[in-house]
């Protein structure tokens, strides 16, 4: 009989779960009379009950749930009543009531009701005489639409869509209607006929060239006396009135231009052709010999015109923009652009100024004892003049001297040591053209007054920012210092006759700049701020800006940076405050001071 048991199935053709053998059995079997259900037809969110209606009380019933070809297991239910409380979508199927080898079914249906936000929307045809509608529905499910129309209307629909045909001078109506078990809602298209707005271009044309002038006009037959708005790309010209006139036309007014009378409006495309303008720029105001030169070709009309840039041998080819980038090896180059489109072509041609001839450092100052190398670029060979007009001795790398302290290798005047009687102005010269390097050699002594030393942030390589109010006791002095850990780079704020004089060098030039002259005996303030080759002091909130000359772009300081020192003038005498380092107050007792401190 077991064996039996465990094999059945129901009427639906469900297989009842096998039951497992048992010495006793203790579940209560009855026969199913009915299968009930409070509401066929349920709505999203709301509750249900099932009822299976038994001949006996007490008696186990086993519930389970079946929907897209999955049968989901219940908990037996002794009250024979199943509840379900917050239906969703997926709670719809078929729901069997299981005693024993008896099961009846119930199928449940859940739906979200229709729900629609524009009831009313106005639509104007176009200028066929035709308009295509969507019923656009937020919210149902399981929906059937019907629409609604006068017989004056010729319409076409499939589902949620209609196309739609009226050839009538009045407004009329479409209703569509969207339809479930548990709701309905309909949205109302109120259809206005075509040219009810138009928009008259004068000349009539919609391609136009720079220079000429268009006329354009709103034609309304709307009996109320609404204000004309124009728009043109999205955007709204105010205070215009019905008629509209642009003179001159450039490209900038291609586009849509549209006239708005309340509801209804009416748009037209024009296009303004130009021929290209072309302008040639230049990264430098002179190129230079062995240096590159980024030259930079723009042209602006309509059609977007091609442009081609040439500079001797090299070219470059694009639409809009082009460049090059070009190391110039010889003088008398020059930059022609050519820029064409379907209506016209523009040529211009740049002479490039090269300098034969040009140093690198033009002038530079370190402390005595250091090594210094200055470059001198031109074509064939290169001379060097000392201060006196003697010429600095040629030693290729071959025939290298030792004993030499100041030679001349290929082009680049070398200094092994520099001291202060090398201090001058050197010449190299090449041919007829010439080019001069000012040096001068720094020492840095004893010196009675005191010094501040403070850790240079390692971010000052790319960047500093370093601000203090000081109350000078005399017209100089020197307020900061910082040198380079490569001999080289340096940067130095001074008072020089009452003057904040602000200089530094990153490795290829030396950039700076000076304040207006300040107050002795009165307190100033003083801000710093440096990346990359570009700084900016200010004196009493009045900023003054430098640039360093050269590529290099970042500062090789040394550890430590100096505040009142002295760099064989004098240092300064007065009081100082406020000192911050990147935005961080510093206190001055934290920092080493001695009355004597050799750099």
């Amino acid at each position: 009989l077991m064996k039996r048991l465990a094999l059945a199935t129901t009427h639906s053709g469900i297989p009842i779960e096998e039951v497992k053998v048992k010495q006793k059995v203790t579940e209560t079997l009855a026969n199913i009379l009915s299968l009930t259900v409070s509401s066929e037809f349920i709505i999203i969110n709301e509750s249900v009950m099932i009822f299976c209606a038994l001949d006996r009380t007490n008696a186990t019933v086993t519930w389970s749930h079946y929907a897209s070809g999955i049968r989901e297991q219940f908990v037996n239910n002794s009250d024979a009543t199943l509840k379900i409380e917050n239906v969703k979508l997926e709670d719809s199927g078929v729901y069997f009531c299981s005693s024993g080898e008896q099961s009846r079914s119930v199928e449940i249906y859940v739906y979200e009701e229709p729900f629609i936000v524009d009831e009313l929307v106005d639509v104007q045809l176009n200028q066929s005489m035709k308009v295509d509608l969507d019923c656009l529905v937020q919210q149902g499910t399981d929906l059937t639409f019907t629409w609604i129309a006068s017989d004056q209307i010729k319409i076409r629909t499939e589902l949620n869509k209609a196309h739609v045909e009226y050839v009538g001078v009045d407004p009329i109506n479409i209703t569509c209607i969207a339809k479930n078990p548990v709701g309905s809602a309909e949205k109302i298209f109120r259809i206005f006929p075509a040219e009810i707005m138009n928009l008259v271009v004068e000349p009539a044309a919609s391609v136009f060239r720079a220079g000429e002038q268009v006329t354009m006009r709103c034609e309304s037959r709307i009996e109320e006396d609404n204000l004309t708005k124009w728009i043109f790309n999205n955007r709204t010209i105010e205070n215009v009135g019905d008629i509209l006139t642009l003179d001159n036309l450039t490209p900038e007014n291609s586009g849509v231009w549209k006239c708005v009378n309340g509801l209804f409006s009416s748009e037209t495309k024009i296009s303004v052709l130009a021929v290209p303008t072309v302008e040639i720029d230049k990264s430098l105001s002179e190129g230079r010999i062995d240096s590159e030169l980024e030259i930079t070709c723009k042209s602006e009309g309509n059609p977007a015109p091609n442009v081609m840039l040439e500079v001797g041998e090299f070219r470059a080819e694009g639409l809009g923009e082009v460049r090059l980038i070009i190391a110039f090896t010889r003088p008398g180059m020059v930059a022609k652009c050519t820029a064409e489109n379907a209506i016209g072509g523009t040529e211009r041609v740049l002479d490039l100024d090269i300098m034969p001839i040009w140093v690198d450092p033009v002038k530079s100052s370190i402390p005595s004892g250091s090594r210094l190398e200055i470059q001198c670029h031109a074509q064939g060979m290169k001379t060097w003049l000392t201060p006196v007009g003697e010429e600095v001795p040629y030693r290729a790398p071959a025939a290298f001297d030792p004993e030499d302290r100041v030679f001349n290798r290929n082009g680049t005047l070398i200094f092994k040591k520099i001291f202060n009687h090398d201090a001058g102005e050197y010449s190299c010269f090449s041919g007829d053209d010439f080019a001069k390097s000012t040096v001068s050699a720094m020492e840095f002594t004893h010196t009675p007054y005191s010094v501040a030393r403070f850790p240079v942030p390692r971010s000052w390589y790319e960047c500093l920012h370093v601000s203090f109010n000081i109350k000078p006791q005399y017209n100089d002095g020197v307020l900061l210092l910082i040198t380079g850990s490569n001999n080289v780079d340096f940067l130095r704020l001074v008072l020089k006759g009452g003057v904040v004089h602000l200089d530094y060098d990153l490795g290829s030039g030396r950039g700076e700049t000076e304040s207006h002259q300040i107050r002795t005996k009165t307190w100033s303030s003083i801000s710093l701020r440096r990346c990359a080759r570009e700084a900016t002091l200010t004196v009493n909130e009045e900023p003054y800006h430098a640039s360093s000359r050269g590529l290099f772009r970042g500062f090789d300081h040394d550890l430590y940076g100096y505040l009142g020192n002295a760099d064989g003038e004098q240092g300064f005498y007065g009081c100082m405050s406020d000192l911050q380092i990147d935005g961080d107050e510093i206190d001055f007792a934290t920092l080493y001071s001695e009355e004597q401190f050799e750099l």
